[in-house]
């Protein structure tokens, strides 16, 4: 299973590429499911009302999980464990302030 998120406060881009990158992974077969790492702002919460989209569940934890990460990719706005996961791609429009130990796709 592949865990996609985005940052720690959410926002409506965040949610919402989260939501469209998993559904694009499993229509390519791969098992993937969006989440979110904080609690929803009051525009988010109206589009995906909008749109009726369930809202993401919560990641508790993302160590010795495999994850993507969107709109984001500095450690300090993304789960507190990072450090700990098995980070496969990264899909962001940010500067990019990122350093891993093995080659990923971004």
């Amino acid at each position: 299973m592949i865990h996609i998120f985005g940052h720690k406060v959410p926002d409506t881009d965040s949610i919402c590429a989260a939501i469209a990158y998993s559904y694009l992974k499993s229509e390519l077969g791969q098992e993937a499911e969006a989440y979110r790492l904080g609690e929803l702002n009051k525009e988010t919460k109206l589009v995906l009302e909008r749109f009726n989209i369930d809202v993401p569940p919560l990641l508790d934890s993302a160590a010795d999980k495999d994850v993507i990460l969107v709109d984001h990719n500095e450690f300090e706005q993304s789960a507190d464990d990072i450090e700990k996961a098995n980070i496969l791609e990264v899909v962001d429009h940010h500067k990019v302030k990122f350093s891993w130990d093995r080659p990923i796709y971004m």
